[in-house]
């Protein structure tokens, strides 16, 4: 609708907007940031869609801490066999050899074995 009236509600920021992941690890310093920052964000992005998608980056790419950011989010999704793909014992080596630090997708059920070897790893 916006575009067919020409409503742009973006052009009258001079900053860039960014997007990612709604899944992050930040610090708790940007964290902080984020949070002085609270009334702009939500002023900015009262009206937008997927704002967990680009407040986040957009705000982040504007704060000191830009130089820190890395384009990882360290999750280990597998969108080939599933949506996602629910890891089971049979995925251990699988999961052990990936360098994120989280994985998605467990089921209670399906994935209780591998869940209790990956905790005992950390023990």
């Amino acid at each position: 609708m916006q575009k067919k009236l020409h409503v742009n509600r973006i052009k009258k920021y001079t900053f860039r907007f960014y997007k990612g992941a709604q899944w992050f690890s930040i610090t708790h310093n940007l964290a902080e940031y984020l949070l002085q920052h609270e009334k702009e964000i939500r002023r900015i992005f009262r009206w937008s869609f997927c704002t967990d998608e680009i407040f986040l980056q957009t705000f982040a790419m504007q704060s000191p801490y830009k130089t820190n950011i890395v384009n990882d989010y360290l999750r280990y999704i597998d969108w080939e066999r599933g949506n996602p793909y629910t890891f089971t014992d049979a995925d251990y080596d699988e999961l052990r050899s990936s360098d994120k630090l989280f994985a998605r997708k467990f089921d209670e059920m399906k994935s209780a074995k591998v869940v209790n070897k990956i905790r005992n790893d950390f023990k």
